[in-house]
């Protein structure tokens, strides 16, 4: 913006949030004193000349003058970009991830000017419990990715509080089983579930998560047939996340050990859609309907003909005891 004619100053508030959306301290660097309020926050009363630039670096990863912003189901993610920070660690860039007209996101893992960067977005609200799918493609056959190169589908509050379904080898040429659906921390057999996948460029991924307990799905979405189940998984327990612990939704590409492909060929995926249905919002702590019993075997129970009630009637029952 130019600055206006007479040179006046105009006031500036700044507010820095953390990924809960609480206030945290920033470091102010430029003219003027530096104060803090009774809770301990930096703050700093401006006068600044238009035009002005501003820059915000938080722990979180992106580095940007204006986080950039995807619109994606319905939802808002906004890209990562930093020089240095993991998963991996690798470069991140917000040139590497984009929407088209069909309101599809494209996830890249780019070369620019010899340097690799990896690709990130993450919504700007925590959706909570609920039914999370992601419909993606890929030129590039899933079954036969790069080993360094890893795409992830998670929830995430902290290293400790994340749900995810994730494609790669990580680095392991030989590993056959290159999908995991992972409870974190992860521990194979405990919180971790690997699958292999057949060759194909098209998946939905996702997970159903409720108060105590994930369940994971991984299908082909081959269109013009019929879905073909992959692998399934459920988790339950008290390692389960907890709603209340916020965790935001993220789609990335990255690679192993911030390593490039071993072939040097850039990666894509498309985000084709990505739905999320919530729980029941008066009740988040609903409890999961338990499966019935197994029948005991060798055991028939006929009830009526006209399917009336079998209270005080006479039924049969055929078969042998055990």
């Amino acid at each position: 913006a130019a600055a206006p004619a007479d040179e006046s100053r105009t006031p500036l508030v700044v507010v820095v949030r953390n990924s809960r959306g609480d206030p945290m301290p920033f470091k102010f660097m430029g003219p003027g004193p530096l104060e803090r309020d009774s809770e301990g926050w930096s703050k700093s009363t401006l006068a600044l000349k238009c035009p002005l630039k501003l820059q915000v670096t938080s722990r979180d990863g992106p580095t940007s003058e204006l986080a950039k912003v995807i619109r994606l189901g319905g939802h808002e993610f906004t890209v990562k970009e930093s020089p240095s920070h993991g998963p991996g660690p690798c470069a991140w860039s917000r040139d590497a991830v984009w929407s088209d007209d069909q309101g599809q996101c494209h996830v890249k893992l780019t070369r620019t000017d010899g340097k690799w960067y990896a690709a990130e977005i993450r919504s700007r609200k925590p959706l909570g419990h609920g039914s999370y799918r992601w419909t993606v493609s890929s030129e590039t056959n899933f079954a036969e990715f790069d080993p360094n190169v890893i795409a992830g589908f998670f929830c995430y509050a902290s290293d400790s509080d994340e749900i995810d379904v994730e494609i790669g080898r990580f680095g392991d040429a030989g590993r056959k089983e290159i999908g995991q659906f992972v409870i974190q921390p992860a521990v194979l057999g405990e919180t971790m579930k690997r699958f292999k996948l057949d060759p194909v460029h098209r998946l939905t991924v996702g997970f159903d998560w409720l108060p105590g307990e994930v369940r994971f799905e991984c299908t082909t979405a081959d269109r013009g047939k019929p879905a073909k189940s992959l692998a399934t998984w459920a988790f339950r327990g008290d390692k389960v996340p907890k709603a209340a612990t916020r965790l935001f939704t993220h789609v990335n590409l990255w690679m192993h050990m911030g390593q490039p492909p071993a072939d040097s060929r850039e990666v894509e995926i498309v985000v084709e859609s990505f739905q999320f249905r919530p729980f029941d919002d008066k009740n988040k702590e609903q409890k999961i309907a338990k499966k019935p019993p197994p029948s005991r075997p060798g055991i028939t129970i006929t009830s009526p003909a006209d399917g009336s009630s079998t209270t005080n009637r006479q039924v049969t029952v055929s078969g042998t005891s055990t």
